[in-house]
């Protein structure tokens, strides 16, 4: 992130001192913002720390916070299954067709592989968390 702060003001400067933008620096953006997203993602599960609407949630007993917490865990499982395994087919489309980007000619496949991995990642932080759910509600420690 700091390289991308950093690289953002030598954008902002080189435009405002010699009215020309750092080429590349929007494709940088792009890219930086795609890695940190799905490799932040699997942090964010272990740390419990995404964003949850809890209107219900709070009002259910222990038990039931338990159970809509398997629930939702496994729900997330299924989607994130299918979005890694769609994002590491797309990840071959773009390495097969060659594509890269416009101006700096990065090839995009490297940064889609970043996000297969920050998914599955993000996966298996949904599955631990899951499972501390299902083995409390199940009476376990």
């Amino acid at each position: 992130m700091l390289g991308l702060l950093a690289w953002t003001i030598a954008d902002i400067a080189a435009r405002s001192v010699f009215s020309s933008p750092l080429g590349g620096t929007v494709e940088l953006t792009e890219l930086a913002v795609v890695a940190m997203v799905y490799l932040g993602l699997s942090y964010a599960e272990s740390k419990d720390a995404h964003i949850a609407v809890d209107l219900l949630y709070v009002r259910l007993p222990v038990r039931g916070q338990l159970a809509l917490r398997v629930f939702a865990g496994l729900v997330s499982l299924a989607v994130i299954a299918v979005m890694t395994w769609r994002l590491y087919v797309y990840a071959g489309q773009l390495d097969t067709g060659g594509y890269i980007t416009g101006i700096l000619q990065i090839p995009l496949y490297p940064v889609a592989l970043l996000a297969v991995l920050g998914t599955a990642t993000f996966g298996l932080a949904v599955l631990l968390n899951t499972a501390v759910s299902m083995r409390a509600l199940l009476g376990r420690r």
